[in-house]
């Protein structure tokens, strides 16, 4: 054995100084990949150097020669991705093809493109980050539904399993609502129950949770696909169906109450101060806006207005008729010098965001024009002409293919599509981040910043954009110990 090490590291002196001394070498990526290689990972040889028994990898993180037969060093895949999922709290969902089998996965990275997670059942919903945890649910072999809890850490936290394989349907601020169908010769009902972070039952099991006339809303936990639940915020979770959205159905957690809605009702936004701001547009006795408290109750708040030029509630605001209103309907900011403008610009409503508004509205010009407003209703900056924004004849309104642009204020940065580029300016019209990518403006959707990423995509088109506007995560790492 000795003899054979000795001959081996003779022969192999050559290819190991040679390797040590050639470290500027590349070598190109697949070219039928989808996407090129980022520039992370430019200039990076990550194949193996083989000297025999020795097994040195060029790592891709510390740009050197790592000597794999040491104890804690493994190997390394790339992940090449074919569908993007929006960053959330530092992390996001990537589907992609390992490189070195071609298998389809997931898996849950963090900035740096690493892999935290790596999941390799038939994925059917990702959910993003929130409050540090997202949840997955897969098909198992036998067509089963199953759930699983990850930590923005990449640990697993449960699975159906710890809950009696009751399947996660939605998540917010700490509890989770899971739910199962149960069936057999003398049953055939669906039970729900509520556990919190850590997969410990607040509430087992039952068939006392979203019940309309002693039934369970909630129908189609054996889907996977679809998101059963949405959280409305403090508590309060609704149960709806695509193709019946008059129905809705409410359970408030921390009180154990069930309440439901039925009717021309459009919710506003999600609770705020112990109220859902909702309006009505057809039912008698209740056209306009209301709000709903966490039991069921309903009030009216006015039904002097055109429901039609209503905007979103958010940060306890909501415009209507050039101006922003609480949840009393009293008027906070006034803009009525601007309403004609703003409504003549067929784009959604302004929002208030930390204070700031960003505002479409027409010029005396017939042009479209952008700007942001404080809490005082003034132009932080003078407005500017929209593009992809044209005057509709005979119609009074400006219209546009694009209706992303300018985007939703966040952390104090919103997007916009100018001059043949997507940029992000802050609130005093400063720019801050030009996107070095053409993709156009039309059907491009682009969303604001979580933290360093923000994704830009359509249905040809699939980007992570760093904040230094260049294309980032191009490719992902994976480490091999995350794998089966």
């Amino acid at each position: 054995m000795k003899l054979k090490m000795i001959l081996l590291l003779i022969t192999g002196v050559s290819v190991f100084v040679a390797g040590c001394s050639n470290e500027e070498k590349t070598i190109n990526t697949a070219e039928e990949t989808m996407m090129e290689t980022s520039d992370s990972f430019d200039n990076i040889d990550d194949s193996v150097i083989d000297d025999g028994e020795i097994g040195n990898v060029y790592h891709p993180e510390t740009a050197e020669i790592l000597d794999n037969s040491r104890d804690g060093i493994s190997d390394t895949v790339t992940l090449y991705p074919t569908q993007l999922f929006e960053f959330s709290e530092g992390v996001a969902w990537v589907e992609g093809n390992r490189e070195d089998t071609g298998d389809n996965i997931y898996a849950l990275v963090n900035e740096n493109g690493e892999a935290l997670y790596v999941e390799e059942e038939n994925v059917v919903y990702v959910s993003e980050c929130k409050d540090g945890l997202s949840f997955i649910r897969t098909l198992d072999q036998n067509g089963n539904v199953v759930s699983k809890v990850i930590d923005k850490d990449g640990s697993l936290i449960f699975t159906s399993k710890e809950t009696d394989n009751a399947v996660v349907l939605g998540y917010g601020d700490g509890v989770f609502i899971v739910g199962k169908q149960v069936q057999g010769f003398d049953i055939n009902e669906t039970q729900i129950g509520v556990v919190d972070k850590n997969g410990q039952w607040i509430s087992n099991l039952g068939t006392d949770k979203f019940v309309v006339n002693e039934t369970c809303y909630i129908n189609n936990i054996d889907n996977g696909k679809e998101n059963t639940l949405q959280y409305l915020g403090e508590g309060v979770f609704m149960a709806y169906e695509e193709d019946n959205w008059l129905h809705k159905v409410f359970y408030n957690v921390a009180e154990d109450v069930n309440f439901e809605l039925n009717g021309y009702w459009y919710l506003m936004g999600n609770y705020y101060n112990g109220k859902l701001l909702m309006y009505n547009s057809n039912d008698y006795g209740y056209v306009g806006v209301n709000y709903m408290d966490k039991i069921g109750n309903i009030t009216m708040i006015t039904g002097e207005v055109n429901t039609n030029k209503i905007g979103q509630y958010s940060n306890g605001l909501w415009y209507y008729d050039g101006g922003f209103y609480n949840d009393e309907g009293t008027k906070i900011v006034d803009i009525e010098q601007y309403k004609e403008q703003i409504e003549s610009v067929k784009h959604r409503y302004p929002v208030f965001v930390d204070g700031y508004s960003v505002i479409a509205l027409m010029g005396k010009d017939s042009k479209s024009y952008y700007t942001v407003i404080d809490m005082n209703g003034e132009f932080m900056f003078e407005p500017r002409v929209l593009e992809f924004a044209y005057y509709k004849e005979n119609s009074g309104l400006i219209v546009s293919s694009d209706k992303t642009s300018p985007g939703i204020m966040k952390d104090g940065l919103f997007s916009i599509y100018e001059n043949g580029k997507w940029v992000y300016y802050n609130v005093y019209g400063e720019k801050e981040i030009e996107v070095n990518i053409d993709v156009g403006a039309s059907e491009v959707q682009i969303t604001p910043y979580d933290n360093n990423i923000a994704l830009i995509h359509s249905d040809s088109i699939n980007y992570y954009i760093g904040r230094d506007g260049e294309v980032t995560l191009q490719t992902m790492v994976i480490d091999e110990k995350l794998l089966k």
